[in-house]
């Protein structure tokens, strides 16, 4: 139900014809790197893992965008049997671009939001909760045509509290490169 809910804002968000002209959508993958997360005061490794996003932006200007993202990744303990945390992020952003030549433009985003973290702790032991989340990303986009780029980017998202989850107190933080493509209306 909640993909569900995320898609029909997003598309509406989309369809709206007083904005469509300065609208992009944007799809994206990627792999956060190896780190470690504070578990009960103590680091553990978590491994690289797979990160998911789509972004609508609308354009206040040639430069300034705000806009609406959600990602979803996951961090797992390598270093502890069975446990894991499921991160769905919605965020609310906004991003500043500057062309470096008429094809290539680069750009920051800085996001603000909620994070829904699923968290799982050996068979059976499962617990959910939302906190404050916040992104960045600094990247550069090819435009292939007036309506299609591609982009690539350094992205940064952490919830901005620490959380107590099935008698775990626990953080999330994950930084990862993204690849992905940009549809202009």
């Amino acid at each position: 139900m909640k993909h569900l809910i995320i898609a029909t804002l997003f598309t509406s968000f989309l369809a709206a014809p007083a904005m469509a002209q300065n609208v992009s959508a944007e799809l994206f993958g990627g792999y956060t790197f190896e780190t470690e997360l504070d578990l009960n005061g103590n680091m553990f490794d978590v491994d690289a893992d797979e990160i998911f996003g789509i972004r609508g932006l609308y354009n206040l200007t040639p430069e300034i965008a705000v806009g609406l993202q959600y990602t979803r990744s996951t961090a797992d303990f390598s270093t502890l049997a069975d446990r894991f945390q499921d991160v769905d992020a919605i965020m609310v952003i906004a991003r500043y671009s500057a062309p470096v030549t008429d094809m290539v433009e680069v750009y920051g985003t800085l996001g603000l939001g909620s994070m829904h973290i699923d968290y799982t702790q050996l068979v059976g032991d499962e617990e959910s909760t939302n906190v404050t989340g916040a992104s960045a990303a600094i990247g550069a986009v090819y435009s292939v045509s007036d309506s299609i780029g591609i982009f690539a980017e350094l992205y940064h998202q952490a919830a901005l509290e620490d959380y107590e989850l099935v008698g775990d107190t626990l953080e999330y933080r994950a930084t990862s490169v993204n690849l992905g493509v940009r549809f202009r209306f």
